[in-house]
């Protein structure tokens, strides 16, 4: 099923960018990176930024930088949309029952469309009216940017190893809250009855490889390096880093399809000239392009010049970016 939420541009360079946790209106989910921001036929639907050259300075990159992709919901509910939505996932993956605390990995994957996952505990003495599940509201966060799901079954059985995980059968871990004494957990496993206390900010080794949740490849292989555990709202999850850009005139005022303009939109065209060491190269790029431009080499080489003197009127700025 898929869920819309309608993000605006000023959102999703903050607290909606990619790698941040961002709360619908049924599950918690995380912002996947610019590459999967593509369409139907996996071509980038994102828009060059024109006139951006010392934006792009500034930031010290090479790359163009983008617009993000933008879509209209058609009919409110129905999830149909024109245009490319900003792609997200559900995360965290595992879910719990307010009720009887028994987790669920991905209970969603084995619903219909719209049908909400509930507890699966059958014992009516644990867990009598099977209550809709909870994503649970803890994730794994390392030092360096990366966060994934927290490794229950390795938490509950770090001291003995006989006890395989299965994340596809029925569920056997249990997240209880300890009634004698405030804000302590205790994590059971109901299949060996391993138990261990769950504490927030607890450090734990992070996993497999260094990947987002969008691209893990197993929630339980370890290694060495360290992460601590983190509750979703904790601010220290999710830090967007920005910088402001400004344009101004006259690049602003520059017609469409004139040969600055495509000079300026194409990075191709303008890594040739700036990749041109002497005169001969560079009348031989100016040829080139003046092919591709259908004008004069003449033409290219006053717009080329243009462009160069313009870029100078460009304020010393940045270009707001994102990171988890």
């Amino acid at each position: 099923m898929k869920e819309l939420i309608p993000v605006r541009l000023s959102h999703l360079l903050r607290h909606c960018s990619v790698g941040a946790v961002v709360r619908g209106s049924e599950y918690l989910m995380t912002v996947k990176d610019i590459r999967e921001w593509t369409d139907k036929h996996d071509a980038n639907a994102s828009r060059p930024i024109p006139y951006v050259e010392r934006v792009r300075s500034a930031l010290g990159i090479d790359q163009e930088l983008r617009e993000p992709p933008m879509a209209r919901e058609r009919e409110k509910g129905k999830g149909i949309v024109d245009g490319v939505c900003i792609p997200a996932i559900r995360f965290p993956f595992w879910m719990k029952c307010p009720t009887c605390g028994l987790l669920h990995y991905k209970p969603w994957k084995r619903l219909e469309d719209n049908e909400k996952p509930r507890c699966s505990e059958t014992d009516l003495k644990k867990c009598p009216k099977s209550p809709f599940l909870e994503q649970v509201p803890w994730i794994m966060v390392h030092r360096n940017g990366y966060m994934a799901d927290i490794p229950w079954h390795f938490i509950v059985h770090k001291d003995q190893k006989k006890c395989e995980p299965d994340y596809s059968g029925k569920p056997y871990l249990r997240l209880k809250d300890d009634a004698t004494k405030s804000y302590k957990r205790e994590l059971c496993c109901e299949r060996c009855d391993a138990r261990a206390e769950f504490k927030e900010q607890m450090e734990i080794p992070y996993g497999k490889t260094f990947e987002q949740p969008w691209l893990h490849s197993g929630p339980e292989e370890q290694v060495n390096e360290l992460a601590e555990i983190m509750e979703i709202n904790d601010t220290r999850v999710h830090i967007p880093k920005t910088d402001n850009a400004l344009v101004i005139p006259p690049e602003s005022r520059i017609r469409k399809g004139t040969i600055v303009d495509r000079l300026y939109c194409s990075s191709e065209n303008r890594r040739q000239i700036e990749q041109a060491r002497n005169d001969l190269a560079r009348k031989s790029a100016f040829k080139t392009l003046a092919t591709h431009l259908r004008c004069t080499s003449a033409e290219v080489d006053i717009m080329s010049a243009s462009r160069i003197k313009k870029d100078s009127l460009l304020a010393n700025v940045g270009y707001a970016v994102g990171i988890n």
